[in-house]
């Protein structure tokens, strides 16, 4: 599937056959601007409906997030306001084989990217933020390739690269 976004292309270059999941916190902001292009920013109505398209999202997926959607109301928004809402859900368009939830948590996968990023900054900052430890980049940089190549990675260079 290519995407605009460079991160999944190169996911797709490298890494062809994992399975991508859009992560689900991040994917609430879009949520949200939902809400607030279809509510009054001070409209609680805004609040319950945009959690209760995150719970959608969560047991339905694309096709739960999308009947959430529809029960805005078009016809009480300005052409600005769904404009907004057609963006937001062009963006869940796009990555709507990534939003299969219910299935992925089945399965036991992670639908989330915080546990992955807390143990990236433990890993890096165990090994390069101790006291009184100065780095270059390149010696940064080195370390980092090093300890990638000692835990197992195949390509010290590519898995950290970004």
């Amino acid at each position: 599937m290519r995407s605009p976004c460079w991160s999944w292309n190169l996911a797709d270059q490298h890494f062809s056959d994992a399975r991508q999941i859009l992560d689900f916190y991040h994917a609430a902001a879009p949520v949200w601007r939902m809400a607030r292009a279809g509510f009054a920013a001070d409209d609680p109505a805004g609040d319950r409906w945009a959690h209760t398209c995150t719970e959608a999202r969560r047991t339905g997926g694309w096709h739960g997030l999308r009947r959430c959607v529809r029960t805005l109301r078009p016809h009480r928004r300005t052409a600005a306001q769904r404009g907004a809402v057609g963006t937001e859900l062009a963006y869940f368009r796009r990555h709507r084989g990534r939003l299969d939830y219910p299935r992925y948590r089945e399965q036991g996968l992670l639908i989330g990217s915080g546990p992955v990023e807390a143990a990236c900054k433990s890993v890096v900052g165990q090994r390069l933020k101790g006291t009184g430890m100065r780095w270059r980049r390149a010696g940064a940089d080195a370390i980092r390739a090093v300890r990638t190549a000692v835990l197992g990675q195949e390509d010290a260079q590519l898995a950290w690269a970004a």
